[in-house]
């Protein structure tokens, strides 16, 4: 028998069983099932991060792996000329093959995902890639126990509890593939111990069939050998590739250069409690990620466990860092576990710290924000100021927690102001702008004309929250950016492009989904809206650029956000607007109205004063939105779901920006991936697409089975055409 010849018999042994298609169909049914129940997207616009899904089918194939091997024949080696090791071979391939259908047959449910949100492809390129090493490590255990068992039920029910137990260990190393990085240790992982268990079934059927050879012992202590060095040397030259689209687990460029310019080396510590590592799985990546620090130039990093009670604790807590107190009991008792994550920055003798990072970006953040002052100087500090008819202590506290988490100073400015309402070296963030004297905006005026740099974010559009009525005011601010060439329009605008209001029932049980227009989805691309810096603004304003003036020759604004081309004015009806979700979403609007609008701009350059004299050099960036930092609507916005933190990160990078620090902007922006539903695709089409996805799953495994039915007619009407020919000449 070839060698071809051979490995078709026993692939055949799998292809003409119809028990592997239909638990092939079960797995993928399962899988597709779990993830959507899980997720629940159709009521809360869950997340797109379809990692989770492709760990699902990781976890799934510790049963399917087993059930497929469990239908090879039961081999007598003897005679059969091929060696046990390559008969185990041909039997994992084959598997193999089933299992990549699996795969592919899906692929569908990312495309749906996709159809609801953004997918990062790269993630799923390399989820797919660890899938085969994954499988390729499982079906090869699984070949070994199957080897050592003879009765394929025993096999089979210790191949799963090996799985289950072996699974922690496994599962880690693939986990890593799931989040789009490629680490070339786990891949020698994978392949050296699928190998390894290949190899050592080869040798278990030797023994047990009188195969065992005198040479054996010597390719044993060289295969034994070979391992060794293959785990020395992966562990020696290892290194990673981050192929995700929001490279968390990469170096930024910001940070590599804050290391190179370092005039002394940079001390780091990272305290962690070895518990996190099973309470917050990422902060293996975040310890990988510091390895990968301390190979930097100036960098010197060290990891140390924090026990309980030990002196490493009360030494962090003698520094003012007290750790933090995470739930760990189950659902049936509540206790709480003290951990620390805390990183200790030592440079030129200056030791700060930053209290808790337990995920990459927020370590690298942070470690960037200490560096850049460290070697710059530069201060943080931000003067904030609320002109509209909210208050920052009540309706704006969620966005000054999230610019003080984000490293910043936030020194709260109330009014009316004076010309020593702020402090040299602040940035001026200005909220709304309708309730600012002629005086106070004069004030403003001439710190922007004497250095300072702000980030104002107002409108014509003034929102009675009780009503949700729209009035427009023509305030001082206004004024102002006109005189500058960034000229405010007088009505709002709408876009097909929008959030989604949840409606639930009187029982709570039923929801309804809105589109509601005047919540636009906004973005810093002008060409496409699915990008990674999107999100909702309320009730925004739009701007007219006036770039051909006389008076705009030695200054430039740049457009910087954009609604999406499916937005259009709505105008004023019996002198007020309309604001009804329910209603707006059956009003009719002309479509030559339609286009994109300006809701941002950055002002750079020489401009003549409003109500200054003469000219001044001014660096400002403008927001037409004044309501979307505000908690009740970041509230509404969350819906129950993910925390739409879009527009408190562009508030931070704005602030970064105009203090100089634009790489530091990237850093922190690495968080805000839009892993989260946005795109205009009805929910009420949900159900249908994963139905759609699982009907699709049913007949690519149908007619799999009907083309192995068909070739095995075909191949049988051969064979007996070939034994009525031989019959005949024995006649």
């Amino acid at each position: 028998m070839t060698k071809s010849k051979n490995f078709l018999r026993i692939f055949n042994q799998l292809s003409r069983n119809p028990l592997t298609y239909l638990f092939c169909l079960g797995f993928n049914l399962f899988s597709i099932i779990f993830y959507v129940l899980y997720f629940k997207m159709a009521k809360t616009g869950s997340s797109t991060n379809i990692s989770f899904f492709f760990r699902i089918l990781a976890l799934n194939c510790v049963i399917l792996v087993p059930l497929i091997c469990s239908f090879f024949d039961k081999t007598d080696f003897t005679d059969i000329p091929d060696s046990p090791l390559k008969i185990n071979f041909y039997r994992i391939i084959s598997s193999l093959l089933f299992l990549m259908c699996s795969i592919f047959f899906s692929l569908p449910v990312v495309f749906a995902v996709n159809s609801f949100g953004y997918v990062d492809f790269s993630k799923v390129f390399c989820s797919i890639t660890g899938l085969v090493f994954y499988f390729l490590l499982c079906s090869s255990f699984t070949g070994l126990i199957f080897s050592t068992v003879g009765n394929r039920g025993i096999g089979f029910a210790l191949s799963v509890i090996f799985l289950l137990c072996l699974n922690y260990l496994f599962f880690t190393k693939f986990s890593s593939f799931s989040k789009g990085i490629l680490i070339f240790k786990d891949i020698c992982f994978f392949l050296i111990f699928s190998f390894a268990f290949l190899f050592a079934g080869d040798l278990i059927v030797r023994c047990r069939y009188g195969f065992y050879l005198k040479k054996s012992p010597v390719q044993i202590i060289l295969f034994l050998l070979f391992i060794i060095l293959s785990l020395i040397f992966s562990s020696i030259w290892n290194f990673r590739i981050d192929l995700s689209a929001a490279k968390k687990n990469s170096i930024s460029k910001c940070t590599k250069e804050l290391f190179a310019s370092a005039e002394f080396p940079v001390e780091l510590t990272y305290y962690y409690s070895p518990q996190l590592k099973k309470i917050y799985p990422e902060t293996s990546d975040t310890l990988e990620f510091l390895k990968e620090i301390g190979k930097l130039k100036n960098a010197r990093v060290k990891i140390l466990k924090v026990r309980p009670d030990s002196e490493l604790e009360h030494k962090l807590q003698s520094s003012g860092i007290s750790g933090q107190n995470v739930q760990t009991g189950e659902s049936n008792s509540v206790t709480y576990t003290k951990v620390f994550a805390a990183l200790s920055v030592n440079y030129g003798g200056i030791e700060d710290f930053v209290p808790f990072a337990i995920d990459s970006v927020t370590l690298e953040y942070n470690l960037d924000l200490k560096l850049s002052y460290y070697f710059s100087g530069k201060q943080m500090n931000v003067a904030l100021v609320c002109a509209n008819n909210l208050s920052l202590d009540n309706d704006y506290s969620y966005l000054t927690a999230f610019l003080e988490a984000s490293g910043l100073l936030i020194r709260k400015v109330q009014l009316p102001l004076n010309q020593m309402s702020f402090l040299p070296g602040e940035t001026i963030f200005l909220i709304g702008s309708q309730n600012l004297s002629s005086s106070d905006a004069e004030i403003i005026e001439q710190k922007l004309f004497s250095g300072y740099k702000a980030f104002i974010c107002t409108s014509r559009n003034s929102v009675d929250f009780s009503t949700w009525q729209v009035t427009q005011k023509n305030d001082p601010i206004i004024k102002m950016l006109g005189s500058f060439g960034l000229v405010s329009g007088n009505d709002l605008i709408e876009s097909k492009n929008c959030h989604k209001m949840n409606f639930f029932s009187k029982n709570g049980t039923d929801v309804e989904l809105i589109d509601y227009s005047l919540w636009p989805l906004i973005t810093t691309e002008k060409k496409s809206l699915h990008v990674k810096n999107s999100f909702v603004s309320v009730w925004p304003g739009y701007f007219n650029i006036y770039e051909d003036s006389d008076i705009n020759k030695n200054n430039s604004i740049t457009p910087v956000l954009f609604t999406s081309e499916n937005s259009w004015i709505q105008h004023k009806f019996q002198d007020q607007y309309e604001v009804n979700p329910f209603i707006l979403q059956q009003l009719t609007h002309n479509s030559q109205e339609e286009g994109q609008f300006t809701v941002g701009a950055d002002l750079k350059g020489t401009f003549y004063g409003y109500r200054t004299l003469g000219a001044g050099n001014i660096d400002i960036k403008v927001f037409a939105d004044q309501y979307i930092f505000s908690n009740n609507i970041l509230n509404i916005i969350s819906g129950g779901g993910i925390p739409d933190t879009g527009s408190l990160t562009f508030a931070v990078d704005s602030i970064l920006e105009l203090k100089g620090l634009s790489e530091l902007s990237k850093v922190h922006n690495k968080s805000n991936f839009p892993e989260y539903v946005y795109k205009e695709s009805k929910y009420k089409y949900f159900p249908t697409v994963y139905i759609w996805c699982c009907i699709f799953v049913i007949l690519c495994w149908f007619i799999l089975l009907t083309l192995s039915v068909l070739i095995r007619k075909i191949q049988n009407k051969r064979i007996y055409s070939l034994i009525e020919v031989q019959m005949e000449k024995y006649k």
